[in-house]
């Protein structure tokens, strides 16, 4: 099936990526690929990801890593799920992201949600590594504050980056959950966000897309 026309493809490196919005929280989870080589990288991984399945399959995609922005239960609890179906796909996650995953059951009773079952750490995603896909890369940039697991991914061949909950069109993430910090947060904005190239667009959990200089210019939590 050919590709569907609300997929996005980067001007500049002809990459695309799909945004799917999942569970009660409207989580964003991004697939990206390049259309030669079809090799598919997912971005977190919500609630019911039964349309990203349907992507790799209905364009041919092999499914090369699930990387996350950070741990918190609305970011991996499609996970089980995905690995159902392509049960040898990498995990990358920050080491710090056991501190979650470990308490998966009181998040979910804490919102009322069903306990995700058999979520896995997978493989130690490290502060400044870059994971090298077919067409594209992701590096790893360290982003505690909202969570200490958290993580901005930046695709340099297209000036992508996702943030998780570290910073929102207009907004950051929220730093009352455990172990969250906002002059962490703020420091960790300033020294992996505002270093990317003003033109990246960034891709949040949740929301808009916006840019690197959009938000430095706007954003109201961090003028002061």
């Amino acid at each position: 099936m050919a590709l569907k026309p609300d997929i996005i493809v980067s001007n500049s490196s002809r990459l695309c990526i799909e945004t799917y919005t999942l569970g009660p929280f409207q989580v964003h989870n991004y697939l990206i690929w390049h259309p030669e080589h079809r090799q598919a990288v997912l971005i977190d991984s919500g609630r019911a990801p039964t349309a990203i399945i349907n992507t790799l399959k209905e364009n041919t995609l092999s499914l090369a890593a699930i990387v996350y922005t950070h741990a918190h239960i609305d970011h991996v609890e499609g996970q089980p799920d995905i690995l159902a179906v392509y049960p040898n796909t990498p995990i990358w996650m920050h080491e710090e992201s056991l501190f979650w995953v470990s308490r998966l059951a009181l998040q979910a009773n804490a919102f009322n949600l069903p306990i995700p079952e058999d979520v896995v750490t997978g493989q130690k995603l490290q502060p400044g590594q870059s994971l090298q896909f077919k067409g594209f890369s992701i590096e790893a940039r360290y982003c505690p504050g909202h969570s200490p697991c958290g993580m901005t991914l930046f695709v340099p061949e297209a000036n992508w980056a996702f943030p998780g909950d570290v910073i929102f069109a207009g907004s950051v993430g929220r730093t009352d959950f455990p172990r969250g910090d906002w002059p962490t947060l703020k420091a960790s904005i300033e020294r992996e966000v505002w270093t990317l190239p003003p033109e990246t667009v960034l891709y949040p959990g949740h929301g808009s897309p916006t840019t690197v200089a959009h938000e430095k210019a706007t954003n109201p939590y961090l003028l002061a």
